[in-house]
Parts: structure tokens; C-alpha cells; sequence
């Protein structure tokens, strides 16, 4: 009984692991999920507030939560998420948290949580 109690305790441990000091750190999220959900298209909305006609950002929906696809990370192009817009599909993906438009901390960029599309499965 007692090692059952230990095994369901271990199975429900949270996204985030304990240290041997006691303090909690976060679990890299890049790894690589099988996520289901669907593409989304965007109009693009600059920082004042005015749509830029012909500009479009890409988000993958997934459980309620919208993330902003990466498309200079990504493995799947424009062109084949263009065919799969509205369409549940499952991905290889990652979840990352940074920078959206850019590599270079020195040029303004929106940030946050994003995803990086792998592969359509």
C-alpha cells in the first residue's frame, strides 16, 4: 500500500521538478510534443493599433490556448499551413518562451510564449 501511495505521487508531480536545495525550477519546455489542434491565420496588427493589409501572423489553437507560430523556426512552411487553415491536425512541436520576430535582443520584438512547428503528423 505504502509503494502504491509513493507511485500515484510520483505520477501527478507537477511541470516543475524540486532541487536538492528544496526551491522548485522550471523543466525546459523546447522538448518536442504531438500536440492536436488547428491553424489559425491572423491579420497582423502593428504596435499602434492599425491592421497591415496583406500581413498575417499564424497561430496554432490547442486546448483554448493560441500560440504564435515561429515560422523562421518552423519546419512547415507558409505555403503548407495555408492548405491546413481550420483543419484539426496533429504536430511535432515545441513550446518555447522569447522573442517572435527575432534572434537579436537588440531589435524590438514581440515576446512570450510561442510554438515551433516540426513536422505534421
Amino acid at each position: 500500500m505504502k509503494y502504491l501511495l509513493l507511485i500515484s505521487m510520483l505520477l501527478s508531480v507537477p511541470a516543475f521538478a524540486v532541487d536538492p536545495i528544496g526551491t522548485s525550477i522550471e523543466l525546459p519546455q523546447d522538448k518536442q510534443k504531438v500536440l492536436k489542434g488547428t491553424i489559425e491565420r491572423e491579420q497582423f496588427v502593428n504596435k499602434a493599433g492599425k491592421p497591415i493589409k496583406g500581413v498575417y501572423d499564424y497561430a496554432f489553437k490547442v486546448k483554448g490556448k493560441s500560440y504564435h507560430i515561429n515560422l523562421h523556426e518552423s519546419s512547415v512552411t507558409e505555403a503548407e499551413m495555408k492548405q491546413l487553415i481550420g483543419e484539426k491536425i496533429k504536430v511535432s512541436a515545441s513550446i518555447k518562451d522569447g522573442l517572435w520576430d527575432t534572434d537579436d535582443p537588440n531589435v524590438q520584438s514581440r515576446v512570450g510564449e510561442y510554438i515551433v512547428l516540426h513536422d505534421v503528423l
